[in-house]
């Protein structure tokens, strides 16, 4: 046990209480600073390198010291953050121009629905749509095109 009885950064669950067949683990990756610490649940859907589940584990383990923020590991491995955060900015720049009115001609609630008896042709064409506007509106300056300007 570790400090305030968590279990030690590094400790992987990876049987009786994962999937009998696929592939999934448990690793508490971070020092439990305040309150419990809580382990990620890793499920591999695709491995190309076939790595070992050991050197899987491994490698997830050592990510989760690569985020930029801080100085001691975080809970799950830095480029699964760093997508997350950009994700998140994403949706607020694509949000801005949607409550504008600068996207399929009208701004509103961003609740907004599409019409219920829209078939699956019509969504996707809207959906289409709705990506080459956005792709128009946002452009990356060049200037951070190649930076992780979301950190």
């Amino acid at each position: 046990m570790g400090p305030k009885n968590n279990i030690p950064p590094g400790t992987v669950v990876d049987s009786h209480v994962v999937h009998p067949t696929d592939f999934d683990f448990y690793l508490c990756s971070h020092v439990g600073i305040q309150g419990t610490s809580r382990p990620s649940h890793y499920y591999v859907l695709h491995d190309d390198y076939r790595f070992s589940a050991d050197e899987l584990q491994k490698l997830s383990y050592y990510l989760c010291y690569l985020y930029a923020r801080c100085d001691t590991p975080i809970s799950i491995p830095a480029p699964v953050m760093y997508a997350h955060l950009l994700a998140t900015r994403g949706r607020e720049y694509i949000v801005e121009h949607l409550q504008s009115g600068a996207v399929c001609g009208g701004g509103g609630d961003r609740r907004s629905r599409p019409p219920r008896d829209e078939t699956e042709a019509q969504r996707k064409a809207r959906e289409i749509q709705l990506a080459q506007q956005l792709n128009v509106l946002i452009k990356v300056d060049e200037a951070i095109k190649n930076r992780m300007f979301f950190c």
